[in-house]
Formats: structure tokens, sequence, C-alpha cells
């Protein structure tokens, strides 16, 4: 868990279909939402989308940064 960062969204669906060693360790929740073209899982077992992302967290707290000013 990396509370406070940023997590990487949808992926194309033809791209996470192809992935190795990927499982889900709870029901999706957002199974009814899902389509074929992207899909996105709230799931520590899913690294494609539910991922820390480096750039957009460093970027978040840049800005935030200079807001707080």
């Amino acid at each position: 868990m990396v509370p406070g960062g940023l997590v990487d969204g949808p992926v194309y669906g033809t791209i996470f279909r192809q992935l190795k060693g990927l499982h889900l360790n709870e029901p999706d929740e957002f199974a009814e939402l899902q389509n074929p073209y992207v899909v996105y899982h709230d799931d520590i077992g899913d690294y494609s989308t539910n991922e820390p992302t480096m750039d957009g967290t460093a970027g978040a707290l840049y800005i935030w940064g200079w807001l707080a000013k």
C-alpha cells in the first residue's frame, strides 16, 4: 500500500488479457462497468491498472507544493 500516491488508470483490454501472472484477489467490484475496450480493477492483484505511478505522483506533489505558497 502506498498511502497518498496516485495509481495508474484503465488499460486497453487487449493489453490486460495478455498480461502474465495477474490474478484478482477479490471479486471485480466494477464487473458490470467493464467493457472489452478498457478495464480497471481496484485490486492489489492487478499490477497493471492499480500500480503506483511515480511520474503522476511527482507531478502532483510539485503542483500542490506550488499552490501551497
